[in-house]
C-alpha cells in the first residue's frame, strides 16, 4: 500500500487492520484517544510504501496539525493520499488496479 502525503505539512501516519467503526464525523478520529508519539512522520509532499503484514481492510489514520483523519482502504495495492482541502485536510483512497499500478480514474473520500 502507497501512504501520500499532498500538503505542505509534515503528518503522523498509522495502519491498522481489523474492524470496527470510527466515531465522530466520517473520515476523522480524535487524536488525543490514541498514542501518536512514536507513529512514523510522512514528509510534506512525499510517499511511502507500506507492507501489509495483516489481512484488511486497512484504517489508514493521519494527525497533522493536532487533527485526525481517516481513511478505510480494501486492497494492500491501494495508493491512500492526505490532501489539503480549502482550510483543513482529508483523506482518500484511490483504487490502483494490479497489472498496472496506475491509478485508477476517480479517488474515493474516506
Amino acid at each position: 500500500m502507497d501512504i501520500s502525503n499532498d500538503t505542505g505539512q509534515d503528518a503522523k501516519y498509522k495502519v491498522t487492520s481489523g474492524g470496527g467503526t470510527p466515531v465522530g464525523d466520517p473520515g476523522r478520529f480524535d487524536p488525543s484517544e490514541k498514542d501518536t508519539s512514536r507513529w512514523p512522520v510522512i514528509a510534506a509532499g512525499t510517499a511511502v510504501n507500506v507492507a501489509a503484514t495483516s489481512k484488511g481492510p486497512w484504517r489508514v489514520y493521519f494527525v497533522v496539525n493536532g487533527e485526525g483523519f481517516i481513511a478505510h482502504s480494501s486492497s494492500d495495492n491501494d495508493l491512500v493520499r492526505l490532501a489539503s482541502t480549502g482550510n483543513t485536510f482529508q483523506a482518500h483512497v484511490q483504487r490502483v488496479p494490479h497489472a498496472t499500478r496506475r491509478p485508477a480514474d476517480h479517488a474515493r473520500t474516506a
